[in-house]
């Protein structure tokens, strides 16, 4: 599964058994400016970083994994939350007008998503504004539980503000620690990381150390 940002869409692969890739679909992201994915199970949504930014999700199906032929993604009727990353009047993603986006900020945006290692949550990272562009606001960690049956997420999230001061949250990814189960954050305007115990049955995220500096190096963004 591959995101096509410009045409706002989502690309489908198979890999075969040589390691070749075949195109099997091409299917709608749901939103504008798609620069994420993530996938539990047979869900699949995604992650749309113009316009508030938003979610979207499918269902992934096919009638047996040797016939790829009969593959498709099947949409979430009423998956779509708006993730409000931005006040709707302050500077946005920096895209080339030639492709019909305004020529603005790119420090908004939401920058992940992704399933809680049990599938029972989905978790978006809104970075927040750089107080070098324009009018500071903070970054927030939104994490919204997924309904067993449906697959739907909550239609509000919890809100966790990640940061005591505007740090901007940007990635993360779980462990597995002793019995807890752990979100390590990276912040790019620390440049640090932190790390939070995740409370699975609320949704909420608790500090354990926070915003340790990675060397005074500059950029730091993904983490693994």
């Amino acid at each position: 599964f591959a995101t096509n940002t410009i045409s706002h869409d989502v690309s489908v692969f198979d890999i075969e058994e040589t390691g070749a890739l075949k195109l099997l679909g091409v299917y709608p992201s749901g939103g504008l400016f798609p620069i994420g994915l993530t996938i539990h199970g047979d869900l699949l949504y995604v992650l749309n970083a113009w316009d508030q930014g938003s979610i979207y999700g499918y269902r992934i199906r096919s009638e047996s994994l040797d016939n790829v032929d009969g593959f498709t993604l099947v949409p979430l009727t009423n998956s779509t939350r708006i993730l409000n990353a931005f006040p709707p009047d302050e500077p946005r993603f920096a895209i080339s007008t030639e492709f019909g986006f305004p020529g603005l900020t790119a420090h908004e945006s939401p920058s992940q998503v992704g399933f809680s290692p049990d599938g029972g949550w989905l978790i978006v990272v809104n970075k927040g504004a750089d107080p070098n562009v324009g009018p500071i606001h903070e970054g927030n960690i939104l994490t919204y539980s997924i309904d067993n049956e449906s697959g739907l997420p909550s239609a509000k999230p919890v809100h966790n503000t990640s940061t005591s001061g505007n740090i901007r949250p940007f990635s993360f990814i779980w462990l597995e620690l002793e019995g807890e189960t752990v979100l390590v954050l990276t912040e790019a305007d620390g440049p640090s990381a932190s790390s939070y115990r995740f409370d699975s049955q609320e949704g909420s995220l608790t500090a354990i150390t926070e915003h340790i500096g990675n060397g005074n190096r500059v950029g730091l963004c993904w983490n693994a």
